[in-house]
């Protein structure tokens, strides 16, 4: 692979023609396969929304290269990400150790690493794609809003409650990069009733699945939500669209290595919102819905204050990402070097 420099370039400067180059994102992400829902938002998505703002408004970068996530790829073209072209994992596999594309334009390799592990998660650099996703997306969120507020009409507390769906047949297929799906692992086989026991405490439920939903949709639903309750799955992912006074109640099943289950409670708690836990005493077993009903009722009411206060914290976050980029820019100027990693 080549080397890339991170000098910055003024985007207003139209630059010689025999200057500009096609990059190849390697987006590594840290387990499981990004065609996932959870490998694909943290391990994926996230990265190379951020690396994609660092790079697209530089006139010598002509097209950049990414693989194709399968299924989550109608999420990536939602982005309209400028000068991006998805490949098949094949055709981006070949790139790989190439230094020119096929037209004999310039090709350079960046790797970005992913956030996919409870322990690599970095909030900043969340924060910051999470701000440019919803940038993006403003129209359509908006759109969705609006038609998705009915489904929480007449409950004092927007209360989300996500089941999970069955498995799309790609990912029972021999294409799947990762064979099996969620429902293989985990379900809830009395999901009906504990949202009946819910309505009856509370008033209404949104009552949902997300596999065939747009990414607007799943950000939407999580923005309306004041408390989301999902067994412990990849639709949690979505918590990183919540408003900053959203909590969460997770039901998890008992699990020989607990280090799985703290996806989202560390995700939760990184970003300060509400957490309660629901045992489950295996992946398929029923949970009493009165255990649920005691989780919502555990979580505490959120002040305004606070509220407010965890926002200004997400936006520091964000800054000090911002400035360290800033930072790093100026750090690399002119400085070659081995493909570089962010």
């Amino acid at each position: 692979m080549v080397s890339f420099n991170f000098s910055f370039q003024n985007p207003d400067i139209a630059m010689p023609e025999q200057t500009r180059h096609d990059i190849c994102l390697h987006l590594d992400n840290r387990a499981g396969s990004v065609e996932h829902y959870y490998h694909y938002c943290f391990g994926f998505l996230i990265p190379l929304v951020n690396a994609h703002h660092r790079l697209h408004r530089r006139n010598e970068v002509r097209n950049i290269y990414v693989r194709s996530c399968a299924l989550m790829d109608t999420h990536t073209r939602s982005l309209n990400l400028e000068k991006l072209v998805i490949q098949t994992k094949e055709e981006h596999l070949k790139l790989r150790s190439a230094k020119t594309t096929g037209d004999g334009t310039s090709l350079q390799h960046l790797v970005v690493r992913g956030f996919d592990k409870p322990n690599q998660y970095k909030y900043g650099a969340l924060l910051a794609a999470r701000k440019r996703i919803l940038t993006r997306l403003g129209p359509q969120i908006a759109r969705q809003r609006d038609q998705l507020a009915a489904l929480f009409n007449g409950s004092g507390r927007n209360i989300l409650a996500v089941n999970r769906d069955k498995p799309p047949e790609y990912y029972l297929s021999a294409e799947s990069e990762h064979s099996g799906y969620g429902t293989d692992r985990r379900s809830l086989p009395n999901f009906g009733e504990i949202t009946e026991a819910i309505e009856e405490a509370y008033g209404k439920v949104a009552s949902v699945r997300l596999d065939n939903t747009t990414l607007a949709e799943q950000i939407a639903l999580f923005q309306i939500a004041d408390i989301v309750v999902a067994q412990h799955g990849a639709a949690l992912s979505n918590l990183l669209w919540c408003r900053s006074s959203t909590a969460l109640v997770e039901i998890y099943p008992d699990m020989q290595e607990p280090a799985k289950r703290m996806h989202f409670e560390r995700l939760a708690q990184g970003l300060r919102l509400r957490y309660r836990e629901v045992p489950q005493v295996a992946h398929h077993a029923e949970v009493a819905p009165h255990s649920v009903i005691e989780g919502i009722a555990d979580v505490p009411r959120v002040s305004v204050t606070s509220a407010v206060l965890n926002k200004v914290r997400w936006d520091l976050l964000f800054c000090r990402h911002s400035l360290l980029q800033w930072r790093n820019r100026l750090t690399n100027k002119g400085q070659p070097g081995p493909t570089p990693t962010l």
